[in-house]
């Protein structure tokens, strides 16, 4: 006859002498991957006693695993019903909740948590997630922030925390600065920028946010008037400078990326007109200026390819600046920090190759090395590559020597930051990109590829990080342009890059095929896109593929207009002239479709500006022309490569038939509504059609 009072002797004995090292056992079990002995083992306890949390705890990380979520929770609630449950049953509670998208339980498990212990980074990470979820962006912010304190190396929830940055409205920045969360978040993000494995690029609009929403900034904001006002010289008197030139994270933003805001623009121009005049006239006060902001100051400035407007009074002091320098560097007297400040100052109006005759060895050393780097010795490498770039043919068309003369004389774009893509095959790129298609064999195995028209390098180096074991071809008209890109390639490790200066026009003669063409940008600046089209195609390999990116006539409607605008005013390409006409734009009223251009970010720099206002040669297409395109050359559409999911989500939306999103005339109808979906390019990918064999009745031996 079974007794309780004897089964609860044997089950205190087995508690006393084995339950510790069962326990300890299905953990092991557990943590070797085999689920279903420390599961047995586990059940096998709980027969003995059934009051052993430890072994439901076990049960119920098992059903979690498993996604029996409903099961977990069960097995947790065991745990509780055996005595205090510990931080890890309420963690898995609200891993539990949250994958049943149930987020007021989620969070209130893992609001348990951080009750028992602060220091807890996954439950600040997972409350951030919730936040996100529940529309309270600023709150998702705050947690992720918080983990990071925990642990600064946590790669995902920096991610979190910067994809969130996007989301937050002027009110929740408003919030951050009254509440002193917005030191934090610059904090963070000033770490980014030191991490390689971050893509700083992507999150490039969350720094400038950050920094434009700012107290010290948007004090600047208020202070400052319009570019060369001429009453700037107090400047480092004002309460916000010494904040603002001293935040890490506006030296690391202005030394990364082109800030490309009008905003940004007025502010930066006051202050280097500023710095400079007390560089020339009161040099006493500039013991005040972090020597660190002005070379970031000089990185931003050859960025744009000095494309701020200077006055003619800053010019003036500017050669007085240049003439003290030259004169203490030509001495070589030591020279002083703020020797170096002065330096720096002067970067940021014109880059230091042009003016020094000999180096002082404070640019080999500190805060200055960089610059020198930049503005000299990158330029001295670049100018070693091009006298050995391989040339395919002279340049004979004319509108291909005329674009040719535009990128020689101006390299676009000239580019900082790369985002180091996930290796892989174009197969899996293709399939990721358009899920109902399926790339041929050939595609997931190393690929030849062609790079038409590569500028001066971001997209031959990307596509060779992402495709190690492929072999690539990059050509482009401008040696300039091609010297620019094997300097980059070099920075980078990439190998397997042949540069070569040549013109789609004579690709005819590379007598080879590839199994990949990519040409993004270029056709619209040939005399007959059509015909480099078809150039193009003549060298692509059977089973091959083809990335074209071209202009939208809608979308560069206001650019077509301020060209027209230039052309009527007979405006030649000069570097002055393009300033000038950048600070006319800037000067129009906001309502100004002219004043459009400003929303690109090519407008922040010469080159940039010169490509978009000045270009020799522009041609925009419409869809409807582009699937004509397609029809003529026997083309077939794989889709259209649109990465902006908020796109793609309202397409959907009106066009719920169309799941693959590859009806060019459904693509049409939406950019009539929406006039600014492709404001960068139509980027599709095609192949060539597929053969159809006939079909033949062999009863009548007719072609049906």
């Amino acid at each position: 006859m079974f007794s309780l009072a004897r089964h609860a002797v044997l089950a205190t004995g087995y508690r006393n002498k084995y339950m510790n090292a069962d326990l300890n056992l299905a953990q092991k079990l557990y943590d070797t991957g085999d689920a279903v002995g420390s599961e047995e083992k586990c059940l096998a306890m709980l027969s003995r006693a059934e009051d052993i949390g430890g072994a439901y705890l076990l049960l119920a990380r098992i059903s979690y695993d498993r996604r029996e979520y409903v099961k977990s929770l069960k097995f947790l609630a065991d745990v509780e019903r055996n005595g205090p449950a510990p931080a890890d049953a309420a963690y898995l509670a609200g891993l539990n909740h949250y994958a049943r998208h149930d987020l007021t339980k989620a969070r209130a498990s893992f609001v348990s948590v951080l009750a028992d212990g602060p220091g807890n980074g996954d439950a600040h990470r997972n409350l951030g997630l919730i936040d996100r979820e529940g529309g309270n962006s600023l709150g998702a912010v705050l947690h992720f922030c918080r983990a990071l304190d925990i642990e600064p190396g946590d790669t995902l929830t920096r991610r979190n925390l910067f994809d969130t940055l996007g989301s937050l409205q002027s009110s929740d920045w408003a919030a951050a600065n009254a509440n002193g969360y917005a030191g934090d978040i610059r904090r963070h993000l000033e770490a980014g920028f030191r991490m390689p494995d971050l893509d700083m690029k992507k999150y490039f609009p969350a720094a400038a946010a950050a920094i434009l929403n700012t107290g010290h900034f948007r004090l600047a904001i208020a202070a400052l008037g319009p570019p060369a006002s001429g009453n700037v010289s107090p400047i480092v008197d004002q309460a916000w400078f010494s904040d603002l030139t001293g935040d890490p994270l506006v030296q690391a933003v202005l030394a990364s990326d082109i800030l490309a805001k009008p905003v940004f623009e007025t502010v930066l121009t006051n202050i280097r007109e500023g710095i400079l005049s007390l560089a020339v006239n009161d040099d006493a006060l500039l013991d005040d200026i972090p020597l660190a902001f002005c070379v970031a100051l000089a990185h931003q400035a050859y960025l744009t390819e000095y494309a701020y407007f200077a006055g003619t009074a800053e010019l003036v002091e500017l050669r007085h600046l240049q003439q003290e320098l030259s004169s203490k560097i030509g001495s070589r007297l030591k020279l002083s920090t703020k020797d170096a400040v002065k330096l720096a100052i002067s970067a940021s109006y014109v880059p230091l190759g042009g003016w020094m005759k000999s180096l002082p060895e404070t640019l080999n050393q500190g805060e200055l090395e960089s610059l020198g780097q930049l503005q000299i010795f990158n330029p001295r490498r670049e100018a070693a590559f091009e006298r050995r770039i391989e040339t395919l043919s002279p340049i004979s068309e004319r509108t291909s020597a005329n674009v040719k003369t535009q990128y020689e004389q101006n390299p676009f774009p000239r580019w900082s930051l790369l985002t180091r893509p996930r290796p892989g095959s174009v197969g899996e790129t293709l399939q990721f990109l358009f899920p109902n298609f399926q790339p041929s064999e050939k595609l997931s195995r190393p690929c030849s590829i062609l790079i038409a028209g590569c500028g001066t390098g971001h997209q031959p180096i990307l596509e060779a990080l992402r495709y190690p074991a492929s072999k690539l071809t990059a050509v482009d008209l401008s040696r300039t342009s091609l010297a620019y890109a094997m300097r980059k390639a070099e920075l980078h490790g990439t190998h397997n890059i042949q540069f070569i200066e040549a013109d789609i026009l004579e690709l005819g003669e590379l007598d080879r095929e590839f199994d990949v063409i990519e040409c993004t940008g270029v056709l619209h600046h040939m005399a007959d896109p059509l015909t480099g089209w078809r150039i193009l195609i003549s060298r692509l390999a059977p089973g091959g593929v083809m990335k074209i990116a071209l202009y939208s006539k809608q979308a560069r409607r206001h650019i077509t207009e301020a060209r027209r605008w230039i052309e009527d005013q007979d405006l030649p390409p000069a570097v002055q002239t393009i300033r000038d006409v950048r600070r006319k734009i800037l000067d129009l009223a906001a309502d100004d479709p002219k004043r459009k251009v400003t929303g690109f970010t090519d407008f922040y720099s010469i080159s940039g500006a010169r490509d978009l206002l000045f270009h020799v040669q522009e041609h925009t297409f419409t869809l409807p022309e582009i699937k004509n395109a397609l029809h003529r050359f026997e083309l077939e559409l794989i889709g259209m490569q649109i990465l902006d999911d908020g796109l793609k989500d309202k397409f959907g939306a009106e066009f719920p038939g169309d799941a693959a999103m590859a009806d060019l005339d459904n693509w049409h109808r939406f950019e009539m509504k929406n006039p600014d979906s492709f404001r960068g390019m139509y980027t599709f990918w095609c192949r060539k059609a597929e053969p159809v064999d006939a079909l033949v009745d062999t009863d009548l031996g007719q072609v049906s």
